[in-house]
């Protein structure tokens, strides 16, 4: 999985690849580990997947400049990527 920029203005693309159909989740977590937003949750096919996160929280309001990390979670296996929001 990859994120870019790094750092982001607002505007993050994700990347990562799924090797066969399987159940997931990718979200984004603050340094404190608490979640500022999902992203998707169920089944996600196999592939290569770009997703963009708006610079947003669940309720809509801009997340403050800082580390963030995505956290993508297939099959129960985890893989992050951290990177930097800039305001």
């Amino acid at each position: 999985m990859s994120t870019r920029p790094n750092p982001a203005w607002g505007r993050n693309e994700i990347r990562y690849a799924i090797p066969g159909t399987a159940r997931g989740s990718l979200a984004i977590y603050d340094v404190q580990g608490r979640m500022v937003r999902a992203l998707l949750a169920g089944r996600i096919d196999a592939g290569v997947h770009v997703t963009h996160w708006d610079g947003r929280a669940s309720g809509g309001q801009l997340a403050p400049g800082g580390v963030y990390f995505a956290r993508l979670v297939i099959d129960g296996r985890e893989t992050t990527s951290r990177f930097v929001l800039l305001r």
